[in-house]
C-alpha cells in the first residue's frame, strides 16, 4: 500500500523527463532543419482556382449562383470626402 504511490510518482517523473529530453532534442539538435522546415512551408505560394458550386431548392431551381465580379476596397479613414468618392464609384 505505501509503494503504490512512490509508482505513481516514479512514473509521472518519468514521463516528465520523457518528454523534457525530447523538446530538448528538438531545440538544440532538430532546430536549423525545423526552422527550415517552417519557413518553406510559411512562405510557399499556391493558387487554387475552384469554383463554387449553385444553390439549389428541393425543386431543383437554382437559387444562387457564383458570379466572377471586381471588388474593391476602401480604408474609410483615409477618405476625406465620402459624398465625393461615393458619387465618383456610382458613375462606373
Amino acid at each position: 500500500m505505501k509503494r503504490r504511490p512512490l509508482i505513481i510518482a516514479t512514473v509521472i517523473v518519468a514521463g516528465f523527463l520523457i518528454i523534457f529530453a525530447r523538446l530538448a532534442e528538438l531545440m538544440l539538435f532538430d532546430h536549423d532543419k525545423l526552422q527550415k522546415l517552417a519557413t518553406i512551408q510559411q512562405t510557399k505560394g499556391q493558387k487554387i482556382l475552384v469554383r463554387r458550386g449553385g444553390i439549389y431548392d428541393r425543386r431543383g431551381r437554382e437559387l444562387a449562383v457564383s458570379l466572377d465580379r471586381l471588388s474593391l476596397y476602401g480604408d474609410p479613414s483615409m477618405i476625406d470626402s465620402p459624398a465625393y468618392v461615393a458619387r465618383t464609384l456610382e458613375r462606373n
